[in-house]
């Protein structure tokens, strides 16, 4: 979010530890430690960023529709997404513990 230096940028996480140590290093944005899938946030934004978000969605269909209270017709949607095709380089990385393991994914 930093990176992208929005004159008012959002950040959300479900995890209190990271939203914690983002508030800390860029006090100048906000951030929001909740569940994304509710949509804790409102108000129209020009982008919205869901980086690498998706593949942690139990309910992606909620996920998505609750994005029509941040959006507006001319607000781009970011996603991006784990790739498969990656999938031996990242399995080798871990074992060789250049890579910390991840949860399962969903396979959407």
């Amino acid at each position: 979010l930093a990176s992208l230096h929005p004159s008012f940028g959002v950040g959300a996480d479900s995890s209190s530890r990271m939203v914690e140590q983002a508030k800390r290093r860029h006090p100048n944005l906000s951030f929001v430690c909740a569940d994304v899938e509710e949509m804790p946030i409102s108000g129209a934004f020009d982008y919205v960023v869901a980086c690498n978000l998706v593949g942690y969605l139990s309910d992606v269909w909620t996920c998505f529709r609750n994005l029509s209270q941040v959006t507006s017709p001319s607000t781009r949607i970011l996603i991006t997404h784990y790739n498969f095709v990656w999938e031996p380089v990242l399995k080798l990385a871990s074992r060789l513990g250049l890579k910390s393991d991840e949860p399962l994914q969903n396979w959407l």
